[in-house]
């Protein structure tokens, strides 16, 4: 299916920020043969995930409601979270949270985790709501190229109660 014409990979700030996965061989081979290549598979190749009867995967995604991650039931727990759409009551602290550039937004999430799950293997997509296909942000890409060797440091305490 032709991406969208408001789609990402026509959209001048996300385009030369994303890279698309066409291919198995596009996917990182840490997670070839995961279930986070299972997951791709199914969103950008169509191919069928066979559940396993148990929950896989951990899928935290934004309260989006146009996008429903093509997994079969049983095979992975979805979290939806405001991601920072804050509205209401909590406008005091919106700034805080609110998400101005999505990419930018998806990897300081993703390394703010990594600070709190160090062993938890960690994927950073990002969906194309018109294509409903997973891209992989260029930073993920330039991380993996040149790792930078994670200081031990300090977690927040209210890093962890935004997990709940």
């Amino acid at each position: 299916m032709p991406e969208h014409p408001l789609g990402v990979t026509r959209n001048a700030h996300f385009n030369l920020r994303l890279s698309k996965i066409e291919t198995a061989e596009d996917i990182p081979e840490h997670w070839r043969g995961t279930p986070i290549a299972a997951l791709i598979g199914a969103h950008n190749f169509d191919q069928p995930i066979d559940a396993a009867g148990s929950p896989e995967l951990l899928i935290a995604t934004c309260i989006e409601f146009r996008f429903m991650p093509k997994v079969p039931a049983m095979y992975a727990y979805l979290i939806r979270r405001a991601s920072g759409r804050l509205i209401g009551y909590v406008s005091m602290h919106a700034g805080r949270y609110a998400i101005e550039d999505e990419v930018d937004s998806l990897e300081a999430e993703y390394f703010r985790l990594k600070s709190l799950f160090k062993k938890i293997e960690l994927a950073p997509l990002f969906v194309s709501l018109s294509s409903q296909k997973l891209y992989l942000p260029n930073w993920y890409l330039e991380h993996l190229a040149a790792p930078v060797k994670e200081e031990e440091e300090q977690v927040a305490a209210e890093d962890y109660l935004m997990l709940s």
